[in-house]
C-alpha cells in the first residue's frame, strides 16, 4: 500500500482476529490496524426497567423538566437572531438517513427537483450509498436538516411553521444520503477527510454536520480524518454526535 491507501479485510473469525493481525502486522507496507467501525446514528434512548411506581413520576417529572428547558431555548427567545444572525449565505454539510426535499422546510416549489446553488434550500443532493436518491428511509436526516436551517416556503408560511423552523433558517444545506435502502445501516467512505468532508466544503459548506457516530470509543482513522480536515480548512468547523 502506498500514501493513504486502506485495506477493510472482512471474514476473519472473531478466535482468529488476534493471530490474523499479528501475522499481517508484520508486513513492511502495514502501518497500523484497528477494528473497522460500524457507523451508526446515536440517538439518546431512555429505558426504564423494573421500577417502583414512585420512582417512575420522579422519572417522568424529570423528563418533562428537561425537555421543558430544551423547549424553552428552541422557541423562546433567540438572541442569536436578535442581532441579525440567521444563516444568511451560509451553507451546512449535512450527512444523513436521507432528506425529503419535498417538506415544506426544504422544497422549491418554482425548481422541485433541480439542486444547485440557486436552489432555495438544497444546493446539493449526493445519493452515495445505494445511488438511489431520496430513500424512504429518511426521517432522521429529514430532522436534523430541519433543526439546522428548515424554513417554511411563503406557499407553506404558518405560526407553526414560523414557531419550528430551524437555527439557522436563511441558511442552506450541501447534503449526502448515507443510507442504504430501508436498512437504516449507514455507509460512509473509508477516507472521511478526502471523500465526504471535501465534497461539502467544495459545495461551499463550512459548518458541517456528522449526527451519527461509531461503536467504538477510540481514537479511529476516521476520527484523525476529521482532525487533518479541521487542521488543513481552519475556515470549516465539523459538529459530530457523542
Amino acid at each position: 500500500m502506498a500514501g493513504d491507501d486502506r485495506l477493510v479485510v472482512g471474514g476473519v473469525p472473531a478466535q482468529a482476529v488476534n493471530s490474523f493481525s499479528l501475522r499481517l502486522s508484520r508486513r513492511t507496507e502495514v502501518v497500523c490496524i484497528e477494528p473497522h467501525p460500524h457507523v451508526q446514528l446515536l440517538d439518546g434512548v431512555v429505558t426504564v426497567e423494573s421500577v417502583e411506581e414512585g420512582q417512575w413520576r420522579a422519572l417522568a417529572a424529570s423528563r418533562r423538566r428537561l425537555n421543558s428547558e430544551a423547549t424553552s431555548m428552541l422557541l423562546g427567545e433567540r438572541p442569536v437572531w436578535d442581532m441579525g444572525i440567521r444563516g444568511e449565505g451560509q451553507i451546512v454539510g449535512i450527512g444523513d438517513t436521507g432528506l425529503d426535499v419535498f417538506h415544506c422546510f426544504f422544497v422549491d416549489l418554482v425548481r422541485p427537483s433541480t439542486f444547485d446553488s440557486k436552489s432555495r434550500k438544497v444546493v446539493e443532493y449526493r445519493a452515495y450509498a445505494d445511488s438511489l436518491p431520496q430513500s424512504s428511509n429518511r426521517d432522521h436526516g429529514t430532522h436534523v436538516v430541519g433543526t439546522a436551517i428548515g424554513a417554511a416556503s411563503a406557499a407553506f408560511s404558518s405560526v407553526e411553521a414560523e414557531k419550528h423552523k430551524g437555527i439557522a433558517p436563511a441558511g442552506k444545506v450541501s447534503f449526502q444520503d448515507i443510507s442504504r435502502g430501508e436498512s437504516g445501516v449507514l455507509e460512509v467512505p473509508e477516507n472521511l477527510k478526502d471523500d465526504y468532508l471535501l465534497w461539502d466544503y467544495d459545495r461551499g459548506a463550512r459548518v458541517l454536520s456528522l449526527s451519527w457516530g461509531i461503536d467504538t470509543n477510540a481514537y479511529t482513522e476516521q476520527t484523525a480524518d476529521v482532525d487533518r480536515f479541521m487542521r488543513e480548512h481552519n475556515d470549516a468547523l465539523v459538529v459530530v454526535a457523542g
